[in-house]
């Protein structure tokens, strides 16, 4: 028959012309499982199954199965529905469709294959091998034993889906990092300081992160509301009218009220099922889920006490198993009297799995734009970090900067804001520090005149002393007629000896004025040393021990000043007692000279040796204690350094550190 086969006419069939048009789908596995040739060209999912009957009269038994197209807001279908093909049910990842000999014969999905003109891609190898992306989907092919090409589209793997990824990735380890960090702080909460920069950059990530997920949540939420409230709204409108098209049914005639409800169902699109006025099952759409009571035939009582209170249509949760969804329930009323006559309830998906995937797009998006705004604020508040606190740093390191004895200089700000007002207080303590300055510079300059004086008063008053004695003896003698010439000569000699103190006292005051005055030049710090031997050379009552270094040591110095430093170090040792050694060392170390004095003398007191370096300061009845203060000076003025280790074990050491030049 080249009309096609039908199994509502199989009388007219015999079984070898039925053979003759089937072929075996050896790739189901199943035994006596075969396809219609004819049905080829018309759908994808026609079967047919022929089972021996062993019995007195041998027979088969014809099992023709067609798989019903599903709506993806359907229910009853999801409970029937083998997991394998569960993809079918969920509907909006693929695009499907099936070619023969270049004609399309089915297609489903969002992806228009006719539009497309998709046919003219049939013959690409890398189509039916690799796949291949044409307009924004990416395609794969495949064809079989009966020339029928079955092609499979999805969207592209785009790059804004590669943006939603790293968005995510961004997220997560932000949360990560976030969490950690106060996990890892937690303990030590207490003692966690951030920086005014760290503040600022928190604060700034809270007015970015706060508003965001405020908003975020909120647009999910409203949009989840809204998208249940449409569904329900257009489910609601389905189930009006349907519970209107049944209601003449019911009225005229009862009897095809299940066949009238198969055709009003698959018009709308919908799963329907018809109570009675006391809940009892009357018609379904789909009469599978009661027969194998997978669903009581029950009306829930919760929804019928609703319908008897005058709630005539509303929408429900309800569930069966693990499998939610929502129920909307109508009363078909009479349109005369206003009866009801059953009562129509119509299960539906979409506010839960369309809903579940716009939200997830929404939330996508949300998590997009968050992570690109944040990056974008991050980048700027650096920028605007390093631009708020640079006056900050400015204003530091003029504090670091500030001293009393150095030049001070104010800050210019030509704006009026909080950093302006902070730069005039500056400026106002930089004016007030220089007039501190001064003051304190002239108290200063009194009190180094004063101890001067009074230093001065005191080193000359011991030599005068004498003077005055030998002057007056002599003028008393001179008087009387009874002095001798040899005595006159004596107190001639000791007032000059103490004329020569006093004059030495000059000396060294005048020396250690003229300090800021010092030459530094590159300098061999070894003749120093030596022309310092030659002219303390030895003696029966001292010795000097120096091996000079074969190669030259050069640094900056005053070489008359250090000459001088030199010399009166060796000249103290000599001093301090009898029979005294000096050891003269010099080695370089760290960059730098290091010169030793070292001496077998007898030491100096530990509660005094730090005092040594003291202007004024000294342990011999004619010194002047400006010696080893004018070698501190100089030595310091040159970059160098000088410290004194002392015991009366082993003597008294002078070091002098000095830095090395090339």
């Amino acid at each position: 028959d080249s009309k096609g086969y039908s199994m509502s006419d199989t009388s007219d069939i015999s079984l070898d012309s039925l053979r003759k048009r089937i072929l075996p789908v050896t790739s189901q596995g199943a035994a006596n499982v075969f396809i219609d040739q004819d049905a080829i060209t018309q759908s994808l999912n026609h079967y047919v199954a022929i089972i021996p009957v062993q019995a007195t009269v041998s027979g088969f038994v014809t099992l023709d199965v067609t798989l019903r197209e599903v709506s993806p807001i359907m229910v009853f279908p999801r409970l029937m529905l083998d997991d394998r093909f569960s993809y079918y049910a969920s509907g909006a990842a693929y695009s499907h469709a099936v070619y023969y000999k270049g004609l399309l014969q089915n297609s489903s999905g969002d992806y228009k294959y006719e539009l497309n003109n998709f046919k003219i891609r049939l013959s690409d190898p890398e189509l039916l091998h690799t796949g291949k992306i044409y307009g924004g989907y990416l395609h794969v092919a495949l064809e079989d034993w009966a020339g029928r090409v079955a092609v499979v589209s999805a969207k592209a793997y785009s790059f804004f889906n590669l943006l939603t990824n790293f968005s995510f990735y961004l997220l997560l380890g932000l949360v990560v990092c976030f969490v950690g960090y106060l996990i890892a702080a937690l303990p030590n909460i207490k003692s966690v300081v951030l920086s005014y920069s760290g503040r600022i950059q928190l604060y700034v990530y809270l007015a970015i992160v706060l508003p965001l997920v405020v908003i975020g949540s909120t647009t999910l939420r409203l949009n989840s509301v809204s998208e249940q409230d449409q569904a329900e709204s257009e489910n609601m409108a389905k189930a009006n009218r349907l519970a209107q098209n049944l209601a003449q049914t019911l009225l005229q005639e009862p009897d095809n009220l299940q066949d009238e409800v198969l055709s009003q169902t698959k018009a709308v699109g919908v799963d329907a099922t018809i109570f009675s006025n006391a809940g009892m099952l009357m018609a379904t759409s789909q009469p599978d889920i009661y027969t194998t009571h997978l669903m009581s035939r029950l009306m829930s009582p919760a929804a019928l006490q609703r319908i008897k209170r005058g709630d005539f249509l509303f929408t429900a949760n309800d569930a069966v198993g693990k499998l939610n969804f929502r129920n909307t329930y109508a009363a078909i009323r009479s349109p005369t009297t206003g009866e009801i006559l059953a009562i129509l309830s119509v299960p539906f998906f979409e506010s839960m799995q369309t809903g579940e995937l716009n939200q997830l797009r929404l939330a996508s998006n949300i998590w997009t734009v968050f992570a690109l705004v944040f990056l974008f604020f991050y980048l700027l508040s650096f920028v605007a970090l390093n631009w708020l606190t640079r006056p900050l740093q400015v204003i530091a390191a003029s504090l670091k900067r500030t001293t009393l004895s150095g030049t001070n200089r104010k800050l210019s700000w030509n704006s009026r804001d909080e950093i302006g007002v902070m730069v005039d207080e500056y400026n106002k303590l930089v004016d007030n520090l220089e007039i501190s300055k001064a003051e304190l510079a002239r108290k200063q300059r009194e009190a180094v005149w004063r101890e001067m004086a009074r230093q001065v008063a005191h080193e000359i008053k011991n030599p005068l002393t004498p003077i005055k004695l030998t002057l007056q003896q002599m003028e008393k003698t001179m008087r009387e007629g009874t002095g001798q010439t040899d005595k006159n000569i004596q107190s001639i000699k000791s007032v000059l000896h103490q004329v020569d103190i006093l004059n030495g006292i000059a000396s060294s005051f005048s020396a250690f004025a003229q300090m800021p005055e010092l030459k530094l030049e590159r300098s061999d710090i070894r003749l120093l040393l030596q022309d310092t031997v030659e002219v303390y050379h030895n003696t029966d009552k001292h010795a000097i021990h120096w091996n000079s270094p074969n190669e030259p040591v050069w640094v900056m110095a005053d070489t008359k000043l250090f000459v001088r430093i030199f010399g009166n170090i060796v000249l103290n040792a000599f001093q301090s007692g009898e029979r005294v050694t000096v050891e003269i060392g010099l080695k370089t170390e760290s960059n730098n000279a290091l010169i030793s004095f070292i001496d077998n003398g007898p030491g100096i007191p530990s509660d005094i040796v730090d005092k040594v370096f003291i202007p004024y300061f000294s342990t011999k009845e004619t010194g002047s204690g400006l010696g080893l203060a004018i070698a501190k000076q100089g030595v310091e003025q040159a970059g160098g350094r000088i410290w004194c280790e002392s015991t009366p074990e082993k003597g008294t050491a002078f070091f002098i550190s000095l830095p090395l030049v090339t």
